[in-house]
C-alpha cells in the first residue's frame, strides 16, 4: 500500500473511560478522505472496524471492544497509512456508578450547526417546528444536503490569498472566522441574502420552543456574536451619510481597486491551477468554467492544450536524456574490462535501455497521450461555442482553430516516433556487436504492438494514426531483419557447440548434434518472421505484400540457411589445423631400414589421422542429411506460411550446398589418399618392400570403405518427383570417394613402378573376385630398364585388381561385402 497523504491522529475521545460496548467518539485530523478510504480502527490491537461510522476526514465513532486497561487506539488509511494517537482509552469491566466524566472543548452532540446559514424551509420539521439537521454532518458542521446545493468553494490557497487571516471556517472550532466562512462557501451572497439569512435565523427561533431555543442559543452563543458584529460592521460601512461625497467614492474606488486585486490573484490562481499537468479533464473543464466568467486576454483552451503538449515533450526528452547518460556510463565503466567482456556488457546494457526507453515512451503514449486527445477533443469542441477574446482576433493570423490544432498533433506525434526510432533504429557499423546480433527488436516491436492494442483510434487523430502505422511499419521490418541477422549469427555458432557426440540416422549412417539444432533454429526464424510479418494490430499492414519483401526474403533466408554450411566449413578447418605435417609419416619410414619397421611405424601413425579425419566424414554426413530432411521441413514451412520465390530458395541453398559438400568431400579425399600412399613412396619404403607396402594400400581401402559405409550409411533413397534434385545430389555418395581414391591410390602405384597408365587402355575385366582373366593374368607386362620384374609386376598387378574390386565395394549394397575378400586372394 502505498501512502499518497499524511497519516491519520487522533486528537480527542469521549469518553476517555467505559467498560466494553461503549461508543466511543474520536476527533482528530486526516481521518481519510472518504468511509472507503478508512481501512482500519485497531483499539487496545482489536480491530473495530465493522462497527466504525465515518463522519468526516476530523470525526468518527467506534463500539469498544472486550479488555481493560489502557488501549491504545490506531487509525489505518488507504491514504496515509498507519496512525498515531496522542490519548488512550481506560476501559473497565465493572459498570462505573455515577456520571461519566466529559473532556475537551467540542460537545458531543452530532446536531451542533449554525441555522442562520440554512435558508427556510431547507429539510424537513418537526412536530415543534424548527429545522432538523441530517444526522451525518460533514467536516464544517453543515448538513450533507447544504453542501450539495452550494457551489465549488475556493480552495485553501485562494482563500488565503482573498482574506489572509488565522481562524477556520469549521463551525465546531473555537477560532471560528464567520468572514471566512462566508467566502469559501457563499462567495456569491449577497448582503440582502445575509439579511434574509438573519431573519429566517429569528423565525426559527420564535417558531421553536423555548427549550428548544435555548439549546439553539446555547450552542450557537459564540457564532451569533461573531455573526452580528460582522452584519454590524456591513451595515456601517454602507450608511451613505458617513462623510462627503468625494470621501465615499474614494472608498468605493479603493474597495474597487480591492476587488480587481483580489479578481486578478483568484484569476492567477486559477491558471496555474489550469497548467498544473497532467490534468484530468474534468478537473480542467471546471477551471477554463471559472475563468471564463472573469476577463480574459487570453484563450484558457489553448493555454490548457499548450501546456499538457509542452510536458509530454518534456517527458520525452528527459527519457531521451536518461538514455544518452547510462549508455555512455556503462562503456565507461567497462573499459577497463577485457575486450570480449566489455563488449559484451556494453551491448546488454544497450540492450536493456533501449528496452526501457521503449516501455517508458509506449506507456507515455497510452495513458497520458491519450489523456491529451481526449482534453484537445473537449477544448476544441468547446472552444468554438465559446466567444473568443477581441484581443485574440487576428493573433494567429488566417491559421483556423482545427489547424492548429492538427500542427501541435503533429509536433507531439512526430517526437514521439523520432524518440523511438533514434535508439532503435540507429544507423550502426557493420563491425559493431549489436550489428551482428541484438536479439531485442522483436521484443521493442511487442511493447508497441501491446501499446497500439490499447489505443482507443476514436480519438487518436488521423495524422497521429497515419505516423503511427509509418513507425509500425519501420520497426517490424527492422525487426525481421534483425531476428534473420541473429539466427544467421546463431547457426554460423554451432560450432562451439560441437562435442561429436554421433547419433545412428535411419538408413545407417551417422551423424551429430549439428543438423537437429540447425533445423530447430532455421524453423523459430521462420516462425519469429511470420509473427512480425503478419498484422496484429489495427494499425499494421502485412508485410508479405511488400515489394522488397516479394524480392529479396529469399536471399536474406536463403543466406541464414547457408550459415550452416560456414559452420561445417570452420570444423573442417580446425580438424585439417589438428593434423601433423604431412611429412610426418614419411619422416617415420625414412628412420627405419626394414619393411616390418616401416609397417609398425606407419601402423602407429596413422592412428590419430583416422579418428581427425573421420571427423570430415561426418561434417559431409551432416550435410547430407540436413539437405534431406532438415531443408525439406524448411521448405514446406516456407511454402505453407506463405513467402514467395520458393524456387529462387532452393536453388540458392541447392547451389550452396552442393559447393560446399563437395569441397568437404575433396578434403576427406586429399587427406585419406596422403595417409594410404604415404608407404607407396620411395623415399619411405626400399623397392623390396614395395609388393608388402602395396598389400597394406589394399587393405587400408577396404578400411576406407567400412568407415564410409558406417558413417555415411547404405544409401536406400529412390528418386521421386519432389526430390529427384536432392537424390541426383547425395546419393551413390561411397561410390563417387572410393572411385576417387582408387585413382589416385592407382597412380601412385603406377608412378612408384614407373610404368605408364595402360590401365585405361585395358578392357574391363569380366570377372567378379579380385582376379583378372586368365589371358591378362599370363599376358608378358612391360617394365622399364632398371627395374626388378617380379615386383613390377606385382606391382601392376596390384593396380588393376585395386581399380577393379574398388569400384565393385563401392556399388555393393551393404557393408558385409567389403574389398578385403578380394584382396586376400591377391
Amino acid at each position: 500500500m502505498t501512502s499518497t497523504g499524511p497519516p491519520a491522529q487522533v486528537t480527542g475521545i469521549s469518553p476517555i473511560e467505559g467498560v466494553p460496548g461503549t461508543k466511543l467518539t474520536l476527533r482528530g485530523e486526516h481521518f481519510g478522505q472518504s468511509a472507503l478510504d478508512l481501512t482500519h480502527v485497531f483499539v487496545g490491537g482489536i480491530d473495530v472496524s465493522p462497527s466504525t461510522r465515518w463522519f468526516s476526514p476530523r470525526k468518527l465513532s467506534v463500539i469498544t471492544p472486550l479488555g481493560s486497561g489502557e488501549l491504545e487506539i490506531v487509525i489505518v488509511t488507504r491514504s496515509g497509512g498507519i496512525g498515531t494517537s496522542e490519548l488512550t482509552y481506560t476501559q473497565r469491566v465493572g459498570q462505573k456508578v455515577g456520571p461519566q466524566e466529559q473532556v475537551s472543548y467540542w460537545p458531543e452532540d452530532e446536531r451542533r450547526w449554525c441555522p442562520a446559514i440554512i435558508e427556510r424551509g431547507s429539510g424537513s420539521r418537526q412536530e415543534g417546528g424548527g429545522d432538523v439537521v441530517d444526522a451525518s454532518l460533514s467536516a464544517t458542521g453543515l448538513p450533507a444536503a447544504e453542501l450539495a446545493r452550494l457551489s465549488m468553494p475556493l480552495s485553501d490557497t485562494a482563500l488565503m490569498k482573498i482574506y489572509p487571516h488565522t481562524g477556520t471556517v469549521l463551525l465546531s472550532e473555537p477560532d471560528f472566522d464567520p468572514m471566512l466562512f462566508l467566502l469559501k462557501y457563499y462567495k456569491n451572497a449577497s448582503f440582502e441574502d445575509l439579511v434574509m439569512a438573519r431573519n429566517n435565523f429569528s423565525q426559527s427561533i420564535s417558531a421553536s420552543g423555548a427549550h428548544d431555543s435555548s439549546n439553539v442559543i446555547k450552542n450557537n452563543l459564540y457564532l451569533i456574536f461573531r455573526c452580528l458584529e460582522g452584519l454590524e460592521g456591513v451595515k456601517t460601512k454602507s450608511r451613505a451619510k458617513d462623510g462627503t461625497v468625494e470621501m465615499r467614492l474614494e472608498k468605493k474606488l479603493t474597495v474597487y481597486a480591492e476587488v480587481e486585486s483580489v479578481v486578478a490573484q483568484f484569476r492567477d490562481t486559477l491558471k496555474a491551477e489550469l497548467l498544473q499537468v497532467p490534468i484530468d479533464v474534468d478537473e480542467a473543464m471546471e477551471r477554463i468554467r471559472c475563468l471564463e466568467q472573469l476577463d480574459l486576454d487570453y484563450d484558457p483552451y489553448w493555454v490548457c492544450v499548450d501546456a499538457f503538449k509542452n510536458w509530454l515533450i518534456d517527458q520525452l526528452r528527459c527519457f531521451q536524456k536518461t538514455y544518452q547518460e547510462r549508455v555512455p556510463q556503462e562503456a565507461s565503466e567497462q573499459a577497463s574490462s577485457p575486450v570480449l567482456r566489455s563488449a559484451v556488457k556494453a551491448r546488454v546494457g544497450k540492450r536493456q535501455a533501449t528496452i526501457q526507453l521503449v516501455k517508458q515512451v509506449c506507456d507515455l503514449l497510452c495513458t497520458h497521450c491519450v489523456q491529451f486527445w481526449r482534453l484537445q477533443s473537449v477544448c476544441s469542441a468547446a472552444s468554438r461555442k465559446a466567444p473568443r477574446p477581441a484581443s485574440l482576433e487576428g493573433s494567429y493570423g488566417q491559421q483556423s482553430l482545427h489547424e492548429r490544432y492538427q500542427m501541435l498533433n503533429i509536433e507531439l506525434i512526430h517526437l514521439v516516433a523520432s524518440c523511438v526510432r533514434e535508439v532503435v533504429l540507429e544507423p550502426s557499423s557493420i563491425s559493431a556487436p549489436e550489428t551482428v546480433s541484438s536479439g531485442w527488436a522483436s521484443t521493442c516491436v511487442q511493447e508497441f504492438r501491446n501499446c497500439c492494442l490499447s489505443l482507443p483510434l476514436d480519438i487518436v487523430p488521423e495524422e497521429a494514426q497515419t505516423v503511427l502505422r509509418r513507425l509500425s511499419h519501420d520497426l517490424r521490418r527492422h525487426a525481421v531483419r534483425d531476428v534473420l541477422r541473429s539466427s544467421q549469427n546463431a547457426i554460423e555458432s554451432l560450432y562451439f557447440k560441437e562435442n561429436w557426440e554421433v547419433e545412428v540416422t535411419d538408413d545407417g549412417g551417422s551423424i551429430t548434434q549439428l543438423p537437429l539444432a540447425y533445423e530447430n533454429l532455421v524453423v523459430e526464424s521462420l516462425s519469429r518472421c511470420r509473427t512480425l510479418m503478419s498484422p496484429r494490430t489495427s494499425l499494421e499492414n502485412s508485410l508479405f505484400d511488400a515489394t522488397e519483401y516479394q524480392e529479396r526474403f529469399s536471399q536474406s533466408f536463403s543466406d541464414v540457411m547457408v550459415g550452416f554450411l560456414s559452420t561445417l566449413q570452420r570444423l573442417a578447418d580446425q580438424i585439417e589445423a589438428s593434423l601433423p605435417p604431412q611429412d610426418a609419416a614419411g619422416t617415420a619410414f625414412h628412420n627405419h631400414a626394414g619393411p616390418d619397421a616401416a609397417d609398425v611405424d606407419q601402423a602407429s601413425s596413422q592412428h590419430a589421422i583416422v579418428a581427425q579425419v573421420r571427423g570430415l566424414l561426418l561434417l559431409v554426413s551432416n550435410a547430407d542429411w540436413a539437405a534431406r530432411r532438415a531443408n525439406s521441413r524448411v521448405f514446406r514451412a516456407y511454402v505453407s506460411a506463405g513467402y514467395s520465390n520458393v524456387d529462387d530458395l532452393k536453388s540458392r541453398v541447392l547451389s550452396a550446398w552442393k559447393t560446399t559438400t563437395d569441397n568437404l568431400v575433396e578434403r576427406y579425399t586429399r587427406l585419406r589418399v596422403t595417409w594410404l600412399c604415404a608407404p607407396l613412396d620411395k623415399e619411405n619404403t626400399p623397392d623390396s618392400g614395395l609388393q608388402s607396402a602395396i598389400i597394406t594400400a589394399l587393405c587400408n581401402l577396404s578400411h576406407i570403405h567400412s568407415e564410409l559405409v558406417l558413417i555415411l550409411g547404405v544409401s536406400r533413397c529412390h528418386a521421386t518427383d519432389g526430390q529427384a534434385e536432392l537424390d541426383s545430389l547425395f546419393s551413390h555418395r561411397i561410390k563417387a570417394v572410393m572411385k576417387a581414391i582408387a585413382i589416385k591410390l592407382s597412380d601412385s602405384i603406377q608412378a612408384r613402378s614407373g610404368f605408364p597408365d595402360w590401365a585405361a587402355s585395358c578392357p574391363a575385366f569380366p570377372k567378379v573376385g579380385g582376379r583378372m582373366p586368365e589371358q591378362e593374368h599370363n599376358a608378358p607386362l612391360p617394365f622399364s630398364p632398371g627395374s626388378s620384374a617380379p615386383h613390377l609386376q606385382a606391382a601392376t598387378h596390384s593396380r588393376q585388381i585395386l581399380i577393379n574390386n574398388a569400384l565393385i565395394a563401392s556399388l555393393l549394397p551393404t557393408p558385409g561385402n567389403q574389398v578385403i575378400p578380394c584382396l586376400v586372394k591377391l
